[in-house]
């Protein structure tokens, strides 16, 4: 599939919330696997339109039960062992520092690419 290159803007999370569900929902995926694609390309792309340098990159890839998504922004991204030990914040009032622990609940692997993005890989069972 082709790379969604997207402004950094609010509308652009829900666009391509909208568009990932879409592709799953018609490869018959059940609905809690459908609000973990959501849920995970929320956290994803809501961290590059808030962090990001650039416009927002989205690539998606439907291999039956299995969607791939990389998400990129410009920015350098995460290291590979922040990602690998993401953690819940030791403030349980704290405003931010939850997306790579969500990340890593929601999706089945979570990586980063050499541009810095962020790679999802997200199974159903169907």
């Amino acid at each position: 599939m082709p790379e969604l290159r997207l402004p950094r803007r609010l509308e652009t999370v829900s666009a391509v919330c909208d568009h990932a569900e879409a592709l799953v929902r018609v490869a018959g995926w059940p609905e809690a696997d459908i609000t973990r694609v959501a849920l995970a390309l929320g956290e994803a792309v809501g961290n590059a339109v808030e962090h990001g340098r650039g416009e927002v990159r989205v690539t998606l890839d439907l291999d039956g039960a299995v969607l791939s998504a990389c998400v990129g922004d410009g920015g350098p991204g995460p290291s590979a062992q922040r990602v690998a030990a993401a953690e819940l914040p030791a403030d349980p009032l704290a405003t931010s520092g939850r997306g790579l622990f969500i990340l890593q609940r929601l999706a089945d692997d979570v990586r980063v690419d050499a541009e810095g993005g962020l790679c999802l890989t997200i199974r159903s069972p169907r």
